[in-house]
């Protein structure tokens, strides 16, 4: 920006006042985001993530001692694997609640509830029709495969 504002007023031949830093402002904006374009960075190695993803994928709410079981398995405590757990069904329902918002948006529906007509919704957020359960649950599982499950929490 200070560059910027340097070339502005060697251009002019004076120093640059408030509405001549705006404008070079508006002409060259910062970036929304300072994302550089890597890749995300994994806390846990590859082996452990397959391993938890795995399990997962059987019971995405393990008791204290399948938690216990999986730390051995893993090399982490019990209380890192339960965060994993509660940090991935935390993103596959956003993830879900996105896809749902999606579909309603594509197929021009108005944006409502997350319940169904009845207005009864289970404790993952689903609708408690038949279809609507089955077809959600497809979605979840197809995301949750291919969601980010391991993602730095800092």
């Amino acid at each position: 920006l200070e560059a910027h504002y340097q070339e502005a007023e060697k251009l002019r031949g004076r120093p640059l006042g408030p509405v001549d830093k705006y404008r070079v402002r508006k002409k060259f904006p910062l970036p929304r985001t300072i994302w550089d374009g890597e890749q995300k960075t994994h806390c846990f190695k590859e082996r452990t993530r397959h391993l938890l993803r795995e399990w997962y994928l059987q019971d995405p709410y393990p008791n204290p001692s399948k938690k216990r079981e999986l730390a051995q398995a893993t090399g982490l405590t019990p209380t890192q694997v339960g965060n994993w757990f509660k940090n991935r069904r935390q993103r596959d329902r956003a993830a879900a609640a996105k896809n749902r918002l999606q579909q309603q948006v594509l197929s021009g529906g108005s944006v409502r509830s997350l319940a169904d007509d009845d207005g009864t919704v289970d404790r993952l957020g689903n609708s408690s029709s038949p279809e609507a359960s089955l077809s959600s649950k497809a979605a979840a599982s197809a995301i949750s495969i291919t969601s980010s499950d391991s993602e730095c929490d800092i």
